[in-house]
């Protein structure tokens, strides 16, 4: 083992011990003595603070102190994830990629989170290779890295199977480049560099430079020329076309940790532990630089176009004038190692993640911050744009996920089952991803959001008006009666429109600010806010606050004296409709609410569960009357529900049926299948003798309510997803398709 290698090794091992050290001692603390816990956190950090092997721990736990006393063992253990991405699980990959089986059990005992899951996973390969950042994507969905034997393979990622192997070399590959002529440098563990075709798949030169193998391999935007880091320390410089080795470069003390090739080739970047960059000319005309200002180890450099960007391990990202050496700025955001620098050269942006899990977009014109968000999965290890335009993102604890710059809205994709060491896009739709479990993967995109269509949420009483979806964010109150669009308005991200609209008002729910990490908060700060908005001067009336999660489920009483809501968690609230004030908080089951009605004096209201299940409640007391499990297949889930006159449920659902059930017992005294599939849309008329459907078959059905049978029915552009029975004889019925259908209502007296 090298001597940077055997000081690398030695680190991780400290710093591995100290962490179970610490979690030995706050498994021993109570879980909720935060006082305790930040007392043990100290002591360690005092403890390694005059330790330069440890200095990395010793930063961490200055930085992260306050989330670990507040989650205690865990935090730290989800912490530590992010700590090994930045520099341990860097240093282990060299390991892999020396052949060693060294392993750091606490990072394999934490990587795999507890919600692990495929995704949408179409393929698997195996990867023949001890490094997964040896490979490079072709064209057309092939990938090309090493082989069986020591030679290379080159596989296709939609066709499975399809597969072209060269003939076998007696070396590792540690690194592949694709250069823009379409060649490959190829780097082995036997110290040698290796000159490719792509097409076809065979060595056109070797040449020997390194005594042991070579562990980084960086080349110039042009492809003429390389530079290579090898175990034994040395720093060559190397000419392509042809194959040759150019230089060895002076290192002076330790060998660099990181190093960069300019774009053109003059320089050789080099960024040591005490925080020195160093250029190194490769030809007569350059001078020796050293740039300071960095004040801990170097952990990237990435070099474009007259530019330099730097990152150390105390989170400081730097950009120098290249090949001046003059400080540009100071890109100041992270408090932990930034191990991940990302370059989007078409828009001069650059993406910064550092090990406790914050990303960062920067202006590289203006050195703005353009986003800053956090992600579950510690630190960034690989990153690729996709053509619509998100990027993804390969992290150390195995998560690949997809972030929308624009919205800083991350969505996971899928894991492996170590960091993810590359990505590449294989077409709109599909994504590989290569990790340190010596996997690739192949995933299936979601695809891009469409633009919502206009979507009714509610009618007035008289159905003159309706709130309507408009679009992302944007909803719109549109009079019929007029022919045009009243108002459209605004409403902030996390704020959802109930579907209600009535007496001129309706229902804006706001979901509270997600907590940091294992953050804490006042139950009055984490509960949801459902405001009362006047339609007319969109004025504010009522706020309604106590649930805790989101309500997705709003009913005013026959005489607009309650309003009810309900949650997915199986809460129910009673509130004075005109006041605002609550009345009473009703719980008899944990499943979501699908639905509420009241009977038609206000006295009892009804809730429909999840699992077929009805409770009936006293409004006036809060009493729970009765439990109730309709006669129904319980594989067929009733979705919607309508209190009727004599002590009757009519409800509808997944199966299609339309029933009629007794609110005592729960038995069904008439049914009839009104529909081929899902029913979303019930209604009754005022008289209590019609019931109009919608489903899933984009028809509208009207039915005797005594003897169901059916009357007439209607087509329509889409799905019928609501409907309702209106005050001057007509029906109307909306679809998620355009603006609401209003149908002619039938003289039902002259047509029996």
């Amino acid at each position: 083992m090298s001597r940077t290698h055997a000081e690398a090794h030695k680190r991780i091992k400290l710093i591995a011990a100290e962490i179970d050290r610490l979690l030995t001692r706050l498994r021993a603390v109570p879980d909720d003595d935060e006082a305790a816990m930040r007392a043990e956190v100290g002591r360690a950090a005092e403890t390694v603070r005059g330790s330069v092997e440890l200095s990395e721990w010793a930063a961490f736990l200055d930085a992260h102190g306050p989330r670990i006393a507040r989650g205690g063992a865990l935090a730290l253990l989800q912490l530590a994830v992010g700590l090994a991405s930045a520099s341990l699980v860097t240093l282990a990959a060299e390991e892999w990629a020396l052949g060693r089986s060294w392993k750091v059990n606490w990072l394999r005992r934490t990587q795999r989170p507890r919600d692990w899951s495929p995704g949408h996973q179409l393929r698997t390969f195996e990867l023949h290779g001890h490094r997964a950042a040896a490979w490079v994507p072709l064209d057309n969905g092939r990938f090309l890295g090493p082989g069986p034997g020591g030679g290379l393979r080159v596989q296709h990622a939609l066709q499975h199977g399809q597969l072209h192997d060269s003939a076998p070399e007696r070396r590792g590959v540690e690194a592949i480049v694709l250069l823009p002529d379409r060649t490959l440098l190829v780097a082995g563990d036997d110290g040698a560099l290796q000159h490719w075709g792509s097409e076809p798949l065979q060595q056109r030169g070797r040449v020997h430079g390194h005594s042991s193998a070579i562990t980084s391999l960086r080349t110039s935007a042009d492809g003429l020329h390389a530079l290579t880091l090898g175990a034994d320390g040395d720093l060559l410089f190397w000419s392509t076309t042809p194959l040759k080795k150019l230089q060895a470069l002076p290192v002076a003390g330790r060998p660099p940790r990181v190093i960069e090739l300019s774009s053109g080739g003059g320089y050789a970047i080099a960024g040591f532990a005490d925080g020195r960059v160093e250029l190194l000319p490769t030809g007569d005309k350059g001078k020796h630089k050293v740039l300071l200002g960095h004040e801990a180890p170097i952990e990237r450099l990435v070099s474009r176009k007259g530019m330099l960007i730097s990152s150390d391990n105390r989170g400081a990202v730097r950009c120098w004038a290249m090949p001046s050496g003059e400080l540009q700025r100071e890109l100041l955001g992270h408090r932990a190692p930034v191990g991940f620098l990302w370059v989007d050269e078409a828009n001069q942006r650059l993406l910064s993640s550092s090990s406790d899990g914050q990303l960062c977009l920067w202006s590289l014109e203006t050195g703005e911050r353009l986003l800053q968000c956090a992600t579950p999965h510690g630190g960034v290890m690989a990153a690729c744009l996709l053509p619509s335009g998100a990027l993804a993102l390969g992290a150390a604890d195995g998560a690949v996920f997809t972030l929308d710059l624009t919205a800083g809205s991350p969505s996971v994709v899928g894991h492996h089952e170590g960091p993810v060491g590359a990505l590449a896009p294989v077409d709109e739709n599909a994504l590989l991803s290569f990790g340190l479990d010596r996997v690739a993967r192949l995933w299936l995109l979601p695809a891009p959001a469409a633009p919502l269509p206009r979507a009714v949420l509610g009618l007035d009483e008289d159905g003159l008006r309706a709130l309507c979806i408009a679009g992302h964010h944007e909803v719109e109150l549109f009079d019929f009666a007029e022919g045009r669009r009243l108002r459209k308005i605004h409403v902030e991200p996390g704020t959802t429109a109930l579907p209600l609209l009535a007496h001129q008002r309706i229902l804006l729910d706001t979901s509270p600010p997600p907590l940091p990490l294992f953050g804490s908060a006042p139950l009055s700060q984490r509960l949801h806010t459902i405001r009362v908005v006047e339609t007319e001067q969109w004025q504010p009336l009522h706020t309604l606050e106590g649930h805790l999660l989101p309500a997705r489920v709003a009913i005013v009483d026959p005489r607009s004296r309650w309003l009810a809501t309900a949650t997915l968690d199986g809460e129910v609230k009673l509130w004075d409709f005109h006041t605002g004030a609550s009345l009473l908080t009703l719980r008899a089951s944990s499943a979501p609410v699908l639905a509420l009605a009241f009977e038609p004096e206000g006295i009892e209201l009804y809730a429909l569960y999840a699992g077929n299940e009805v409770c009936a409640w006293s409004t006036r007391s809060g009493k729970l009357l009765r439990r109730v499990q309709p006669q129904y297949a319980p594989e067929q889930a009733l979705t919607s529900m309508i209190a009727a006159g004599d002590h009757e449920l009519i409800m509808a659902g997944g199966g299609g049926e339309v029933g009629r059930w007794e609110v005592e017992g729960g038995r069904r005294t008439k049914g009839w299948r009104a529909h081929p599939g899902q029913i979303h849309a019930l209604a009754l008329d005022e008289e209590g003798e019609l019931i109009a459907t919608g489903g899933e078959d984009h028809r509208l059905r009207l039915w005797k309510r005594s003897t169901g049978r059916l009357l007439t029915q209607y087509d329509l552009a889409g799905p019928v997803v609501g409907c309702r029975f209106l005050p001057d004889g007509r029906l109307a019925a909306w679809s998620p398709l355009g603006e609401p259908h209003y149908l002619k209502f039938i003289d039902w007296a002259q047509d029996d």
